[in-house]
């Protein structure tokens, strides 16, 4: 988890990529992108057999209540 009000980005280049965020899972292939809370529990995985190469990008206390 990073500091309250933080917003992550992640774009998948290669392969595929599940991302779980507060105990939701969701699916992502190459082209996909997703931006989410990330002051909530959350890590990215790779259940296949190929190599999974994605960008994460962080923002620092972006987000407004």
């Amino acid at each position: 988890m990073h500091e309250p009000g933080s917003r992550e980005t992640a774009v998948v280049l290669e392969g595929t990529l599940v991302l779980i965020v507060d105990g939701t899972r969701y699916e992502l292939g190459e082209g996909d992108s997703v931006t989410f809370d990330a002051d909530l529990p959350h890590h990215f995985e790779n259940e296949g057999s190929e190599p999974t190469r994605f960008l994460g990008v962080i923002a620092a206390g972006l987000r407004r209540s």
